[in-house]
């Protein structure tokens, strides 16, 4: 029965929108080539999505949870999407009402890839970067945030189900401390290289499952530790999903 808990909460996680785990990111930066400075107003550009080459069947990108193109400046210029159509499209518009519409670029299938936008005076051109497609600061929102809000709910789940059948302080600060490495790692590393969510799952589940075991093998089983990794993990994924939806839109820089 426990093992068929773990296949359907494997199944699920990895085909809901999961916002405690890196959502497929795409970075712009922009080169001008025009004599003319054009001041871009983001609050009235989209990314468009299209799903044929020819963008013949299109739709703006949305801007629902995390979902939405979030630009400030040509810094700082990124989207973030729950599932990219195959192909995109930049619309960009300047400080005089300009509208410069983009080729139609095919979307990388890394979960974190990175684009230089030319900027021209009647148009723009888009195209990959292919650099290592790390975020522009490891203290964005939405890392600390999820960081944060996992190391909370694990550390309850463990305080509250785990604890008073197991009065260990060490299995309270192994589950709680392992985030500190398994988060930065699936946020950080995973993303620049094409994984599958259920990947990330399965990770997450099994390297925490070994470090707990690790700090406890003279009191805890694998199973055991395998069973509470489980726990913690879907508090933690589910729960923290729903937090993290709910705000997401102050969760974002």
């Amino acid at each position: 029965m426990k093992k068929l808990l773990l296949i359907f909460f494997i199944l699920i996680s990895a085909n809901t929108f999961a916002d405690m785990l890196p959502k497929p990111e795409m970075i712009f930066s922009f080169k001008t080539h025009t004599k003319k400075d054009l001041q871009i107003d983001f609050t009235q550009s989209e990314q468009i999505q299209c799903e044929d080459n020819q963008c013949i069947t299109k739709k703006p990108l949305g801007d629902y949870g995390f979902q939405k193109l979030h630009c400030k400046s040509t810094d700082n210029c990124f989207s973030l999407s729950y599932k990219y159509s195959p192909y995109q499209k930049l619309i960009i518009t300047t400080k005089n009402g300009k509208k410069l519409e983009s080729n139609i670029f095919l979307k990388s299938k890394k979960l974190r890839s990175e684009y230089l936008v030319h900027v021209y005076r009647n148009k723009i051109f888009v195209e990959e970067a292919h650099k290592i497609g790390y975020p522009k600061s490891i203290f964005r929102i939405d890392f600390v945030s999820a960081f944060l809000i996992t190391i909370i709910l694990e550390f309850l789940a463990v305080l509250i189900i785990i604890f008073p059948n197991k009065p260990k302080v060490s299995i309270l600060l192994s589950a709680t401390l392992v985030n500190f490495i398994s988060v930065p790692l699936i946020w950080f590393f995973f993303p620049i290289v094409n994984i599958q969510k259920w990947v990330y799952i399965l990770f997450i589940w099994a390297f925490e499952a070994a470090f707990i075991y690790a700090w406890n093998k003279d009191i805890l089983s694998m199973k055991q530790c395998g069973y509470y990794s489980f726990i913690t993990n879907t508090v933690s994924l589910t729960v923290g999903m729903i937090i993290s939806f709910i705000f997401s839109s102050f969760l974002i820089l």
